[in-house]
């Protein structure tokens, strides 16, 4: 319910760390009083690393605000509605007053987050030879809101040289979400972003626009993600597919399957969020 309402992945997590036995802080108080090390991959656009080591700084009364927040307070499960209505203020996620209240010894060691995958592709584009910008770790939104505007962006470098000269990579990191009232396709946030973007980029022949779960699985499909470029539109057309209806529909898998630019990874074993790369080649044949 939280996935298909839009919710970003901060208010998912305040509601599934007050709903589960361990998670929010609650893993450390267990252990207590063990030392403990924690690595952590952070997986929020916020940056900051969460989970059952850390301290929480969510409580019941704001798991139920963003259940009412999304309008789905009256919809959810009543063993879910009843136990945070109820809870005893002692069930609470422990706070960072409460791990040093007991002397709790936790070290929670962040090792990997979306910038440093942001910087990995930066890095691969100069080791190429290709000038290369990060422009956000943080990007949130609606997925096609979000694929529009990075095609727009990757047109205004191809057709006026802002605010970098081609060819050039863009990269970009955050999560976004898909909002879905009513029947859906089958699709992800990234495949749905490309699905956008390739409609923006429709008759351009020198973007090519890819964005990637890091988990390697978006949505509930086995793709990761998509890539795109101009004969998208083109072979889509020709395959007598209408990309409008299928981005309506939220069915962006059965678009890259059948155009055969769906990426597949397998299972990573990390989840750094999502990564998205926008490629602007030179109007020269050769640095193509």
């Amino acid at each position: 319910m939280l996935l298909r309402s839009g919710a970003p992945i901060e208010d998912m997590n305040t509601v599934r760390k007050h709903l589960s036995q361990a998670g929010g802080g609650k893993l450390a108080m267990m252990i207590h009083p063990a030392k403990i090390v924690s690595l952590i991959a952070v997986d929020e656009v916020a940056g900051l690393p969460w989970g059952p080591t850390v301290p929480d700084t969510t409580t019941f009364s704001d798991a139920i605000h963003v259940l009412m927040r999304y309008d789905l307070w009256d919809n959810v499960p009543g063993s879910v509605k009843r136990y945070l209505e109820r809870a005893n203020p002692l069930e609470e996620t422990p706070k960072m007053e409460d791990f040093e209240k007991v002397g709790v010894k936790v070290h929670n060691l962040v090792f990997a987050r979306n910038e440093m995958l942001c910087r990995a592709a930066e890095r691969r584009a100069a080791e190429l030879g290709i000038r290369a910008a990060i422009m956000s770790t943080r990007v949130e939104g609606e997925a096609r809101h979000v694929g529009t505007v990075l095609a727009s962006i990757a047109k205004e470098i191809e057709e006026n040289a802002r605010p970098f000269d081609a060819p050039c990579v863009l990269v970009a990191g955050g999560e976004t979400t898909v909002t879905i009232s009513g029947d859906a396709g089958q699709g992800g946030r990234n495949q749905e972003l490309a699905l956008a973007a390739g409609m923006g980029i429709a008759g351009s022949t020198r973007i090519v626009i890819a964005s990637i779960g890091t988990d390697g699985s978006d949505g509930p499909t086995d793709i990761a993600g998509a890539i795109v470029d101009a004969s998208t539109s083109d072979e889509a057309r020709r395959s007598c597919i209408d990309l409008s209806e299928h981005l309506r529909k939220h069915d962006s898998s059965n678009v890259f399957r059948k155009l055969k630019d769906a990426i597949y990874t397998s299972d990573t074993g990390t989840n750094l969020m999502d990564l998205m790369i926008a490629y602007v080649g030179s109007d020269e044949p050769s640095s193509m």
